[in-house]
């Protein structure tokens, strides 16, 4: 099954969606959509809209702040080594902003060679923007796996096909002038405010290209930038990037291209990218965290292994110093994965142990079988009737059986639904043990036990 990087691109009224479809190493564009939207209470159930099907385990989904949620700089500094960079950077960054940066998120991309110095784009962004954005996906039970920053996500994400010149996103609320160096952004402007008509445009440009030294091309995105205003551009004598193209090889259309901007961004896994989905607004998930930490339990178990055979050839004094500092690290590292838990035995021991818990509980959740939990649930919800009101209470899962509670309008909805569920191929037996008016008079509550099976086990 294809893997999908979801961009998702918020403007005030407007929201546009880019599915990337990664397959054996190919990554296509399989769908780009927009719609409009209004107020908060309709944009996650617009964006489930594009989707069409719920992301499966494994999809990205992605979006990108606007750039006047955050305060951008670029600072310099004489070495790049990543520690004394995050050590440094909080104390600089603040120096420089006139505000403090108790209620900011402050991150850095990768330095850049300048000289004898290195030139570090850093930004803080404010913790509100962040947590009101996440708490709309998490209320929604949407996973939003990365939030990046405009415009450097979309310099992100097309970077492949514009290393040189200036990038104009025009928004509903704001135009940001971003100059690209080599893939790289070297200086940007905002300007707040609807999108800028031609002469307006032609003065923000002016300082950017002065700076570059030279007639950079323009790439234009976002939905202001529209067939009036590149006619525009044209015939002025400005040199116009070529758009990157859709899945019929004709250029995408601009409005579209943040979209698929922020959704290249997504599918670059391994790279260091800005990603404020962390901390206090990391996405919450059970299976995510439990597969985090089955991942580290496995690394440190090789880790352990590895140190063993190591010191096999090690004269004994050096096994023994080299085996002390493993096993610092290996505490270390234990301690990490597993905060407040006392080593009572041998790490590694003890590790084997943790990673048996980790695999039982995962065991549990139920990722794969017919009869997992899951895929109980996920039977229940299809054979629903879509057209009767059904809120479940309870949802009691054994290996005896299932036991179902909840409410409903009338005893017809209840016999109806116990008589779909009973349809199932997954269910030997539905049986409706208790239905009853409740005290208010209003509804009918009701208890179904369910019992497991399969079809050569149904009578």
């Amino acid at each position: 099954m294809a893997k999908r990087f979801i961009g998702i691109d918020i403007d005030t009224t407007h929201v546009r969606v880019a599915i990337l479809e990664a397959e054996r190493g190919t990554t296509t564009l399989s769908a780009v959509a927009g719609r409009s939207y209004a107020g908060a209470a309709e944009l996650l159930p617009a964006i489930r809209e594009l989707l069409g099907a719920p992301p499966a385990i494994g999809d990205r989904l992605a979006t990108a702040l606007p750039a006047g949620s955050a305060f951008v700089r670029w600072l310099q500094f004489p070495f790049a080594e990543p520690r004394k960079l995050a050590a440094a950077l909080p104390l600089e960054l603040d120096s420089q902003l006139p505000v403090s940066l108790d209620a900011f998120l402050v991150d850095s991309l990768p330095p850049q060679a300048a000289g004898e110095l290195f030139r570090v784009p850093a930004v803080a962004v404010r913790r509100s923007a962040v947590a009101e954005l996440t708490a709309a996906f998490d209320e929604d039970g949407l996973p939003l796996h990365i939030v990046d920053l405009a415009p450097f996500a979309y310099l992100a994400g097309l970077a492949a096909d514009f290393r040189d010149g200036l990038l104009i996103h025009l928004g509903a609320s704001a135009t940001t002038l971003t100059l690209v160096r080599a893939g790289e952004p070297r200086d940007l402007r905002l300007l707040p405010g609807p999108p800028p008509e031609l002469v307006p445009l032609q003065r923000a440009i002016a300082p950017l290209r002065s700076t570059a030294g030279e007639d950079l091309p323009l790439l234009l995105i976002g939905p202001g930038a529209t067939s009036e205003l590149l006619a525009g551009l044209r015939q002025a004598g400005a040199i116009l990037a070529p758009a990157p193209t859709g899945s019929d090889g004709q250029p995408l259309a601009a409005e579209f291209l943040p979209a698929l901007a922020i959704a290249r961004r997504a599918a670059r896994e391994r790279d260091r990218l800005f990603n404020f989905r962390r901390g206090p607004f990391a996405l919450k998930s059970e299976w995510m965290a439990l597969k985090r930490r089955l991942v580290a339990a496995a690394i440190l178990l090789a880790v352990a292994v590895g140190a063993a055979g190591a010191t096999a050839w090690l004269n004994y004094a050096d096994r023994a110093g080299r085996a002390a500092a493993l096993n610092r690290q290996l505490l270390e590292i234990f301690h990490q994965t597993f905060p407040g838990e006392p080593v009572v035995v041998e790490v590694p021991l003890q590790m084997a142990s943790k990673l048996k818990g980790v695999e039982q509980r995962l065991a549990v959740i139920g990722t794969t079988g017919s009869q997992s939990p899951l895929a109980v649930l996920r039977e229940v919800s299809r054979l629903t009737p879509t057209d009767i009101r059904v809120d479940i209470s309870d949802f009691n899962f054994s290996a005896d059986g299932l036991r179902l509670e909840g409410t409903s309008d009338d005893f017809a909805a209840v016999t109806r639904l116990a008589g779909e569920l009973g349809t199932s191929p997954l269910f030997s037996k539905v049986q409706v043990a208790d239905s009853k008016a409740s005290l208010a008079g209003n509804q009918i509550e009701f208890r179904l036990a369910i019992s497991l099976g399969n079809e050569q086990e149904r009578p």
